[in-house]
Formats: C-alpha cells, structure tokens, sequence
C-alpha cells in the first residue's frame, strides 16, 4: 500500500529513492517477498508532512536495505538563485535543446541538452504517431548524450561539484541527467517546475523589484552623450541600468549594436542586473521609449522610470556633431550602411532632402551628413515629441549644461548632478521615442547652471 501511494508521487518516490528492480517498482506481492516484517510494516505507512517536514526528512526513517542513501538523491528544490542547501550552486547546467535556451535562461547557465533540436523534434513528432516507439527512442538518444556529458564537462569535475539542473518543467529531461549524477556521487538539485518556475519569477521581479528603487533620467536630444555620461557614471561606482547596451540598440536607425536579444532574454538581462543593485541607492538611467529597437520594455520598469526625476542635457549642436562622428565610425565611411540608413528614412523626407543626404555620403562628408541629420530629422521629431507628450507627463527636471563631449566635461557634468538639489518627482513621468525625443517638464529648483561651472 505504501509503494502504491508513493506511485501517485513521482517526485517523492524520486526524493526517496526507490531502486527499482528489473521490472519496475517493488510493489504488490513483489515487496512482500523481497521485505521484513519491519520493511512492510514501514512502507505500508502513507506519507503525511508535518509541520518542517519533507521527504528528505521522512525518508531518513525507512530502512537503508530499502532505500538509496539520501545523499544519492536528487534533491529538488525552488531556488534557482542562492542555493544556499549546497553552499552555492557550482553550475547552472540547462539540458534542454540548444534552440530553448538561446531565447531564454537563467543568466550564467551552461547548455548541456540531453536532446539537441533535431532529436527533440524527431522523438515529439514519432510520440503523437507512436508513445511507447518515441519512448524507446527517447531513451536512447538521451543515453548517448548522457554518455558524451560526462566524458567532456564531467571529465574533471572533483565531488564537491555542486550544480542546479533544469528542464522545462523539472521533468524528464533534468531528471535523466541529475540521477545519473547523484548516483555517481554529485549533491545534486534540480530546479522544481524548471524554467517555467525561473520564468515565472522574472516576471513577478519586473513588476515588484522595479518599485523598490528610485530612478534618475538622463534625457536629451540625440547625440548629447548620455550614454557616455552613464558609462562614465558606471566607472565611478554608481548604479546604471544602460538599457540600449542590455537591447542591443541604440534606439535610433542610427545604430544597432549587433544582433538584438529575444524579448525573454532582454527581460531576464534587466532582472538580473535588478537584482545586483542596492535599493537604497539610486539607479541611472537613460530615458527611453516603450521599444527599444525590437524589444519591448518591462512595463514595471517604465512605470517606475517614469516617476523618476529627469536630469535633461544640452549641448551645443557642434560638440553633438563631433561625439557621434566618434560613436558611430562608420558614418562618413561606410556607404552601403548608411544608403540603407537613408532607405528607413525615405518614407519621413523629400526626395529632394534624399538625394542631398545621398551626395554627402558619396563624398563621404561625415560631419555634413550629422549636422544635416540633426537638423533636418532627429531635432524636429524630438520637438514634436516634445510638444505631444508635455500636456500628458510633468516630471521634476533638472538641466544640464554640458560644453563639450571630453571626459573632464563630462566629469564636470556628473559632479553637477549630482550635488544639484531635486525637484519632486511626479506620479506621471517621461516616456521618449526612440530618436531621443522626450516631453517637457517642470523645471528642477536649482538655477539651470553650467555643468563646468558647477563641478569646478
């Protein structure tokens, strides 16, 4: 009756640890043959948890002759963070397929799938034909993978190897691989409800660790070195959340950085990076709008960012002209770029404004093609943001005078932010388009002073 009941269980039969004989669970008339008085008398309790207790807890009762030593079980837990039963997790191993986790994992996990992609698809396609047939290939198939993981990243891995392992659910694919490895010896656990439980917290995270901090936004229009101003900030040991570094874009058409992020990614980058900082400290921020490139913002994040106070740079529009000749290398130089650049464009100008930018790339005029960018397209659709969203959002706002695009200047800027007294921040906040353009707000206490001046 006991085995029967921890049938219904898999996950308690797994934590204690029933060995199976060679044709299945010891059950019936099978354990009353195989088992002592005692044995039976003992298995035939059903298992109820107290108050503390687990099955870890209650299986230190039951007979080692019947059960594997508890330190040969798997041991399934909700945390996929501390791991604080082990002392800290040594490795993240994430067994499902390659395709699975390049949209989305715990950040610092190791991609050792039982599966690769084209297994996964073939054993999923033959089960709806044929369960028990894609069982046995299943089977297989894990098995030979099994036997290729301990041979490379297992091969010099001592016992005091601790790893969390996880599936998608906490199914059969992370326990084929933790009971192998807990039998060889390693204190392994296995992350309860698998990704979905990881996921499932970032998502809570977003919504809950975002109110806990308080953010400063650096706005402006583009080209006024806000994201250097927040590297410069991060070098100094403030706390900066650079959205556009996280995304991969710099939420223009002028630049992407590389190869955007899945959504499920960018999210778990920016919960991450939510839980390395301190609540009690602010966090820097650059103004963005509800997209960045392709990605979508973490409403909790915008919610929160728009009820900080605005720190808005000006900058004189040659200095602008020279930092993004700077930032962007390949404007003057690279034509194909930036005639596909001209492509995005075309739908917002005039053929006539088209072809004038197109001579200057032909004749690779770097700083006349910016300069003409900014005037004719960045700063007249900044404005029309501008004027939109003001009468919606009035966000405290200090400006900030910034001469030049040096590093003296910019550290001159920071002092200035720094020691300038605050306006109250608003319930309603700022929100920008992704060519930089954000609305207007109430204007901070302080004198709008030099930057320069001001950190002298």
């Amino acid at each position: 009756r006991g085995i029967s009941h921890l049938r219904t269980s898999s996950n308690t039969a797994e934590m204690l640890g029933f060995v199976p004989s060679s044709v299945g669970w010891l059950s019936g008339s099978k354990a009353k043959s195989t088992c002592s008085p005692s044995q039976r008398t003992l298995l035939a309790r059903p298992l109820k948890f107290g108050p503390g207790q687990n099955a870890r807890s209650i299986g230190e009762g039951y007979p080692r002759s019947t059960l594997m030593s508890v330190k040969n079980v798997p041991q399934v837990t909700p945390d996929w963070e501390h791991g604080e039963h082990v002392g800290g997790y040594s490795d993240y191993i994430d067994v499902r397929a390659p395709c699975e986790f390049e949209e989305d994992h715990i950040p610092g996990a190791i991609n050792l799938p039982v599966l690769n992609d084209e297994e996964r698809v073939a054993v999923g396609t033959l089960y709806k034909a044929n369960p028990f047939e894609a069982r046995r290939l299943g089977a297989g198939l894990v098995a030979k993978n099994l036997h290729r993981i301990l041979d490379t990243h297992f091969a010099d891995k001592g016992k005091d190897y601790h790893p969390l392992v996880y599936c998608w659910r906490g199914g059969q694919r992370s326990g084929s691989l933790s009971r192998v490895l807990a039998e060889i010896g390693y204190r392994t656990s296995v992350l309860q409800g698998g990704y979905k439980t990881y996921r499932n917290d970032v998502m809570e995270n977003l919504k809950t660790d975002a109110s806990k901090f308080t953010f400063n936004v650096v706005s402006g229009p583009t080209g006024s070195c806000k994201t250097r101003l927040l590297h410069r900030m991060h070098a100094k040991g403030l706390q900066v959340l650079d959205l556009e570094e996280i995304a991969q874009h710099r939420g223009s058409v002028l630049g992407e950085l590389g190869e955007q992020p899945s959504q499920k990614w960018f999210e778990s980058l920016i919960a991450a990076r939510l839980r390395k900082f301190n609540p009690a400290k602010v966090v820097w921020v650059e103004a963005e709008s509800n997209n960045i490139g392709k990605r979508c913002m973490p409403q909790g994040v915008m919610d929160q960012m728009q009820r900080g106070v605005r720190f808005h740079i000006h900058m004189p529009l040659h200095q602008r002209v020279k930092g993004l000749l700077e930032d962007y290398h390949h404007l003057g130089v690279d034509t194909d770029m930036l005639r596909g650049m001209m492509k995005k464009l075309a739908r917002f100008h005039s053929k006539a404004q088209v072809a004038e930018w197109a001579e200057m790339i032909d004749r690779h005029d770097g700083a006349a093609l910016v300069e003409s960018l900014l005037l004719n397209h960045y700063d007249p659709t900044y404005q029309r943001s501008h004027q939109k969203l003001s009468s919606k959002h009035a966000p405290g706002r200090v400006n900030v005078e910034v001469s030049g695009v040096s590093g003296a200047e910019l550290d001159a800027a920071i002092e200035f932010c720094l020691s300038a007294p605050l306006p109250e921040p608003s319930d309603a906040g700022v929100s920008e388009q992704s060519d930089d353009a954000e609305p207007d707000g109430k204007e901070g206490k302080s004198r709008a002073g030099s930057a320069q001046g001001r950190g002298e």
